[in-house]
């Protein structure tokens, strides 16, 4: 049974790029990993393919986050109804350390998280 967490982000991978959780694209791949096995196609071709097709999958998943953010959005309210919407998209994830607290500032919008105490 899915977390509400894991339904939105298969929910926004569904809206965004249903082929992101669809099982043809594994299976295409481990057609073509059988090929290489088998010797009738080159392996640095295939991971060539293979890279520029998620390469043009992840451009474009940036480009269409907007939907990913409003249906994380929606369930972060559904989950803490008092939360601070303004910070929603931008929250600290709480990190055990023996020391002292930390956690990472994580943003959807870049990706990239920084430490805070």
């Amino acid at each position: 049974m899915p977390t509400p967490l894991g339904y939105a982000l298969a929910r926004g991978y569904c809206e965004i790029d249903p082929e992101l959780v669809l099982p043809q694209v594994r299976s295409n791949i481990e057609k073509c990993c059988d090929l290489i096995a088998k010797g009738r196609v080159d392996f640095n071709k295939v991971v060539s393919h293979v890279l520029s097709i998620f390469n043009d999958k992840f451009r474009y998943f940036s480009l269409s986050i907007g939907i990913m953010e409003k249906l994380l959005t929606i369930i972060r309210i559904s989950m803490c109804a008092d939360s601070n919407r303004e910070l929603l998209l931008s929250s600290k994830i709480h990190m055990n350390s023996a020391d002292k607290a930390e956690a990472i500032n994580f943003c959807i919008r870049c990706f990239n998280g920084h430490f805070t105490a």
